[in-house]
């Protein structure tokens, strides 16, 4: 079993993401998106009982929520191994531009100004 832990430094607080998996490939990759919403876990392709690792077969990569540290999706078995791994910087600026776009319209209907004095 390959563990998984999260740790907050500033707190010195460890829980343990990844439990009750007996048999599992070794982990290959761990990447976090831009926005620091999602990571995911890559295992290793190589991994099989013929290569000595007495088990194998497990999925390819598992997909987590970062902010609640919870398990979104596990591919299946017949997913193609992953070989290189990156976040779409693309996507996430869309996201963001839409949100600060969002953001900015819902303070122009509150009437969201500055206050400015000038003392003359």
């Amino acid at each position: 079993m390959m563990p998984l832990s999260y740790y907050i430094f500033r707190t010195g607080k460890s829980d343990p993401l990844r439990t009750n998996r007996p048999e599992e490939p070794p982990i290959d990759m761990l990447r976090v998106s831009h926005l620091k919403q999602y990571f995911i876990v890559a295992f290793s392709a190589a991994y099989s009982s013929s290569s000595g690792g007495g088990g194998g077969g497990g999925a390819p990569f598992e997909l987590w929520d970062l902010r609640t540290m919870t398990l979104l999706r596990t591919m299946p078995k017949k997913f193609p191994p992953v070989t290189a791994l990156d976040w779409s910087p693309l996507h996430n600026l869309k996201s963001l531009k839409k949100k600060q776009q969002q953001q900015q319209e819902e303070k122009d209907k509150s009437g969201g100004g500055t206050l400015q004095c000038n003392s003359d």
